[in-house]
This record gives structure tokens, sequence and C-alpha cells, in this order.
């Protein structure tokens, strides 16, 4: 019975340390729970943290890498835009060693080879018409091939230059012609034409494709010769200012010839010097031309395949029928007026008057030619062509020309 009241003592002391214990288990399993519950909390936490800190720095790497490819694309199509607008002093700084920066330096050279082309337009102008240059440049024109192309050929000559020049000194002589060339070859440019050359006191210049539109290059010549005719009025306005003297100065006109015709048209000259050029009859032709105004006592006399292209706009007189040193074609040719809305009541007459004296003449009809040019004469005493045909109206009275004749006038000079 003591052992068994022992026993029992016993388990119920045990009992109560093993309830104890279970307490002390039990408080310590809630303590870790809540422990680890806010070391799962701090961890999202964390985790937030580090994410938007990943997602920060990645998005400012981004914007680096973003800017430093975004950056030079912006520079390139600046400067590409700088270009387009003209300007070519763009430069694109290279700070890179990549694809970019490859384009870049590429650009750069691009520009460099443009500012050259430029340089060269800019000073070869200067001797060449511009439009020469850019089509060589852009070669536009073939380097070796020549090329048939109907065109307006003009030629211009100061009258009397020899003998005006000797009474003017190297640098009056040269101030003289550069002031008379440019204002003459603004007139050509300005009216599509490209100048061709000086040689000496004369200009050579030139209308056609790829210059000036098939249709219009004969009207665009004789506009520029009237426009030019105009200008000689301020070119003589300024010689008293180079002579130093408003009287007693010497008479300034130009005589001009104008041919339109089938040329062959390039690059012409030795494997060192070249030049783009027209040759062929219609040149030879406006030369004669020009030389024939002597003759005639007129300023401009264009052939007849140039009246016919220019049209009704201007108006022209029948002057002759030539048959020029050297050549069996015959060649009619006539004066240019003006614009034919401005020709006055008395001119029109005056026209109508010579050119039926000149269809009488050709039909051998001398009376009625002589009563028409006189006609003419009584009204311009000082027309140059009526005096000519009455002169020869007067020779063919005394010697009658052969059977056969036709009417046209042989030129025996060049």
């Amino acid at each position: 019975k003591i052992v068994r009241d022992t026993l029992l003592r016993e388990k119920d002391s045990v009992d109560v340390e093993i309830g104890k214990t279970i307490d002390i288990l039990n408080r310590l399993t809630q303590d870790t729970a809540i422990q680890a519950k806010k070391a799962e909390k701090r961890a999202t936490t964390l985790n937030w943290i580090v994410t938007a800190i990943a997602t920060a720095l990645g998005l400012i790497f981004a914007g680096f890498v973003t800017r430093s490819l975004v950056d030079p694309v912006k520079r390139l199509v600046g400067g590409t835009r700088a270009v387009e607008a003209g300007d070519l002093d763009v430069e694109i700084l290279v700070h890179t060693h990549d694809e970019l920066a490859t384009l870049a330096i590429s650009f750069n050279h691009m520009v460099v080879g443009l500012r050259e082309k430029e340089r060269i337009r800019d000073t070869f102008g200067q001797y060449v018409d511009p439009r020469i240059v850019k089509s060589l440049l852009e070669n536009r024109i073939p380097a070796e091939r020549g090329e048939r192309q109907v065109m307006t050929v003009f030629f211009s000559d100061l009258q009397d230059f020899t003998r005006l020049c000797e009474g003017l000194t190297p640098d009056a002589a040269v101030r003289f012609l550069n002031r008379y060339f440019s204002l003459m070859s603004e007139v050509i440019r300005t009216r599509q034409g490209i100048v061709d050359k000086y040689i000496g006191d004369s200009v050579m210049a030139f209308w056609g494709p790829p210059f000036t539109d098939a249709a219009d290059h004969a009207t665009l010549c004789c506009l520029a010769a009237l426009e030019q005719m105009a200008r000689m009025e301020a070119f003589r306005a300024w010689l008293p200012e180079m002579f130093g003297v408003a009287h007693g100065l010497p008479v300034v006109n130009v005589r001009m010839g104008i041919a339109s015709g089938e040329v062959t048209v390039g690059n012409i000259g030795s494997e060192t010097s070249r030049g783009y050029t027209v040759i062929g009859d219609t040149v030879n032709l406006a030369s004669r031309l020009e030389q024939a105004n002597k003759f005639y006592g007129t300023r401009i006399l264009v052939s007849e395949a140039t009246r016919n292209l220019a049209g009704d706009t201007l108006a022209f007189r029948e002057i002759d029928s030539l048959r020029v040193a050297g050549k069996l074609e015959t060649v009619r040719v006539y004066e240019l007026l003006g614009i034919a809305t401005e020709l006055s009541k008395s001119d029109r007459q005056r026209v109508q008057a010579y050119e039926a004296g000149l269809a009488h003449y050709r039909a051998r009809d001398w009376d009625a030619a002589e009563a028409a040019f006189r006609a003419c004469l009584a009204d311009a005493p000082s027309d140059r062509p009526s005096q000519v045909i009455l002169e020869r109206v007067a020779a063919f009275r005394q010697a009658p020309p052969e059977v056969g004749w036709d009417g046209v006038w042989v030129a025996l000079s060049k």
C-alpha cells in the first residue's frame, strides 16, 4: 500500500511536470511561429525593395543604353537635314567605335566630298557655265560621246572694237570688256542659255537640251538678243564713268547672228584641255549671220529655221536670200525687230512694204521693187537693207541676171 501511494504521488508529480513541459513547448511553438511570420514578412519586404532597386537600376541602365544608341542616330538625321538645306559646314562628332560611329565617319567624308564639289562648282562656275559644271560633276554629260541635237546658236560682236581699243590702256580695255561681258552674259543665263566662250570681244552661246526645253530654245535666244540690245543703253551710260569724260565718247554698238539647226554637242578638245561646246554648219551659219549685219546695216540677223521655231510672238522682217561662201544651200535671212505686240503701226507697214518689194525683186519686176523700197526709205531714210536691194536693182537694170536666177545673193566672202 505504501509503495502504491508512493507511485501514485510520483505519477501525479510526473503528470504535473509533463503538463508544464507541454505548456513550455506550446509557448515555444507559438513564439517560433510568430517569429517565422515576422521573418517571412521581412523577407517579402526585402524582396520588394530589392526588386524595386533592380527595376530602377535596369531602367536607368536601359536609358543610358538607349540614349547611346538614339543620340548618334539623331545627330545623323540632323546632319542629313542640314546638308539637304545646303549647310555643308556640318560635322558629326564621333565618340564611340561601333557601327554607328562608322556610319558617322562615312557621313563626314561624304560632306567633305560635297564641300569639295561645291568649291569646284563655285571656282569653275566663273569660267564655265555652272550648269555644265554641275552636269559634269553628276556625270550627266558623257565624257567622250558626242550627240546630235537641234539647238539655237548665238554670236555677237562689238562694232569697231579694234579701233575703240586703240585709245584704251590695257587696264581700261579689260574693265571695258569685263563690264560688257557681265551685262550680256547675265541676260543669256537668265534666258537659260549657255555661254560657250568669249573670243576677243565676241560672245558665243547656245540654247538647247538638256539645259533648255526643245520647244523653246529659239524663242529664248531671240528674247535674250533683244534684252542685250536694251542692256546696251545701260552700258553706254556707264562709259562716261570709265573714260572720265562726258562728251566725245565712242559709239558702241553690237551685232548679233542667230541660227537654229542640228549641231554636234559634247566635250571637245585634247586630253588636257576640253570644253563642252557645239560644232557644225549651224554654228558657222550663226557666225556668218553676225558678220552679215555689216553688209545690211542691221543689228540682229536670224536664220529661217530660227524664225520658224520662234513663232509669231516675235516680229521679223525677211531681209534677203543668201548663199554663203563655201555652201550650196540657200538661207533666207530675217531681221529680228522685237516683240510682235510691241511693233508700231508704221514699223508693220514698212515690213510689209519691204517684203512686197523683195517679192517683186525676186520676180525681176524692177520697177515695182524700186517703188516698194523707195517707199520704205521715205518712212525710214536710214534703212540700209532697202538701200542694198535698190543698189542691186540699179545694177540689174544695166546687167540683168542670168536665166534661172532665183533671187539668191551669193556672199563671196565669209
